[in-house]
């Protein structure tokens, strides 16, 4: 169940937000707030009733759900059906690692869900998580149709790859970002002058 939907629905919202703000405060998962609009500072736009959660670690998710090494190894059917919940949190871990703010995400009235919105040198920025190869990002679209942005993150099993202002990241360099970040927005406002 949506913790938004407890809050409306029911007096037991303090319990939920109590347990959920220790397991926080213990470190053993992370909290991505729903933003309204991609101004920074980006925490002024949260919406604090409406978040999402992921584990400290993505290893403890696999672990809490039981998945057996043999499935990743293997890829198969439960493994389809789950690494998108794995990369997610993976992303969510490393961003964590050297981002120092929250995690934030963006909605648009249930069209569109961008997975990440972090702060890069005072902008903010687009991060669409893939697990697989397809190259689809129509959250994606509808989010730069919108706002714009310099420059929006696919990070997916592909190549590092810069096609106008879609810089794509392999998962495995995701800790790369403010260098790859800073390299391609140079090259773009030298492109533009």
């Amino acid at each position: 169940m949506t913790y938004s939907l407890i809050i409306r629905e029911s007096a037991r919202a303090r319990e939920y937000e109590s347990a959920i703000q220790w397991l926080v405060d213990a470190k053993l998962i992370l909290k991505s707030y729903n933003i309204s609009k991609p101004n920074v500072p980006l925490k002024s736009y949260a919406n604090h009733e409406i978040f999402k959660t992921y584990f400290l670690d993505v290893g403890l998710l696999g672990t809490m759900s039981q998945l057996r090494s043999k499935v990743l190894l293997e890829k198969d059917q439960l493994f389809i059906e789950y690494k998108g919940a794995l990369t997610e949190n993976y992303i969510a871990q490393s961003l964590t690692a050297f981002l120092e703010h929250q995690l934030f995400y963006w909605t648009s009235k249930g069209k569109a869900k961008v997975d990440f919105i972090v702060d890069i040198h005072g902008i903010p920025t687009p991060i669409e998580v893939k697990s697989g190869l397809s190259t689809k990002k129509r959250s994606l679209h509808v989010y730069c149709d919108k706002y714009s942005p310099a420059i929006s993150i696919r990070t997916s099993p592909m190549n590092i790859a810069f096609n106008g202002t879609l810089l794509n990241i392999p998962l495995y360099a995701i800790n790369e970002l403010p260098r790859l970040l800073k390299e391609n927005v140079t090259n773009l406002a030298q492109e533009n002058k």
